[in-house]
């Protein structure tokens, strides 16, 4: 079974995630930074596997 629905699903998720802490950064800015570096670190996570387990296989999980 290939990863690329997979990854595809979490860029999806962290991309959502992202956009829902950027439209209330108004409140519990702390709370927020935190949740969007763990998401930062998600996304950097997932690009790090891709470039190691080859760009053309997942070429379409880009961000």
């Amino acid at each position: 079974m290939s990863r690329k629905p997979l990854l595809a699903a979490v860029r999806d998720a962290l991309a959502q995630a992202s956009n829902l802490l950027a439209a209330h950064s108004n409140s519990g800015r702390g709370e927020i930074r935190n949740a969007q570096e763990k998401i930062s670190d998600a996304k950097t996570e997932v690009e790090e596997f891709i470039e190691k387990n080859g760009d053309e296989e997942y070429e379409d999980v880009r961000w």
